[in-house]
């Protein structure tokens, strides 16, 4: 209990946080895909915020 209350963890705790924090990159990875793919289609909330700055750099 005291590596913990250190804010140090065991080896196998970091273990599953790294392989969780894997799934878990991926998986907004993906959504990100996916609102990118989306961004492309006529939305004014996802347009205005990402694909505007672009507009206007051209």
């Amino acid at each position: 209990m005291k590596t913990q209350d250190d804010g140090v963890l065991p080896p196998y705790d970091v273990n599953q946080l790294l392989g969780w924090d894997l799934n878990l990159s991926l998986f907004l990875g993906l959504c990100l895909m996916l609102l990118l793919a989306g961004s492309c289609l006529p939305s004014p909330g996802i347009t205005g915020l990402s694909h505007g700055s672009n507009r206007e750099d051209r």
